[in-house]
């Protein structure tokens, strides 16, 4: 786990677009936001004097698939996430999910610490394999950063036809045969459902997190559908209509 200052309620009020752009002003040893374009290839003496990226702040960026999502941990994401967009961004959100659960107010880190933390090296100026990785979480929309506050989507969409279309053969079928509506595919599905779903409760009770239900089903021999589908409901009062 990372040394991390948990960011106070003060600095956490009056958020526009980026729900953690507020606490900004309040971040330390931070310059205002540091553009994270690329520097041409070859200019060596611009690249030199590139200014490093500070202390940033770490927030949850709040939306639609907060609910319905898949957590950055679960099994979905490293099944289906990871090779669109890469183990550095991967590896990223699952981190931050790791610390925003337990500062879930936020916080602040040294953006050369988190880039070292998961492997990418304690350099993190405009042309570094660390910005890269936050250029490419923002690209699909599971991040946003402007140069001081980075905010994280909490749990990520189901892919669309068009990505699912880009993995391989052998994981497009494992896709398919992943998000099928386990309710409506017979009763014997449907058994299975509700014993996955009372299991899932059961293990939530304990105090097990979201993605540790979805993983520990998984190890019971339950299929991925069923398994997801178990642990959203769960969490809901869909679940009690499987009794």
């Amino acid at each position: 786990m990372l040394s991390v200052a948990p960011i106070t309620p003060t600095n956490q009020a009056a958020a526009p677009a980026v729900p953690a752009a507020a606490v900004a002003t309040s971040l330390r040893g931070v310059d205002r936001p540091t553009t994270v374009s690329p520097v041409p290839d070859g200019d060596s003496s611009r690249r030199a004097a590139t200014p490093e990226i500070g202390v940033i702040g770490v927030m949850t960026l709040d939306d639609d698939t907060a609910v319905d999502g898949h957590d950055p941990r679960s099994s979905y994401v490293e099944t289906f996430w990871l090779p669109v967009v890469g183990p550095s961004t991967t590896l990223l959100l699952r981190h931050l999910a790791d610390e925003l659960d337990a500062s879930p107010g936020g916080f602040e880190i040294d953006a050369g610490q988190l880039s070292s933390d998961i492997g990418l090296g304690t350099r993190v100026h405009r042309r570094s394999p660390f910005v890269r990785t936050l250029d490419r979480a923002a690209k699909f929309g599971l991040a946003q950063f402007d140069g001081v506050v980075l905010a994280v989507r909490p749990r990520l969409a189901t892919l669309h036809r068009r990505q699912v279309q880009r993995l391989s053969p052998r994981l497009q079928r494992l896709h398919e045969a992943w998000v099928v509506s386990a309710p409506d595919d017979g009763a014997e599905r449907r058994t299975q459902m509700v014993r996955a779903t009372q299991l899932a409760r059961t293990l939530l009770m304990l105090g097990e997190a979201p993605h540790e239900v979805e993983r520990q089903l998984h190890q019971w021999q339950t299929h991925p559908s069923i398994a997801w589908h178990a642990v959203q409901w769960a969490q809901t009062d869909e679940g009690e209509h499987l009794r």
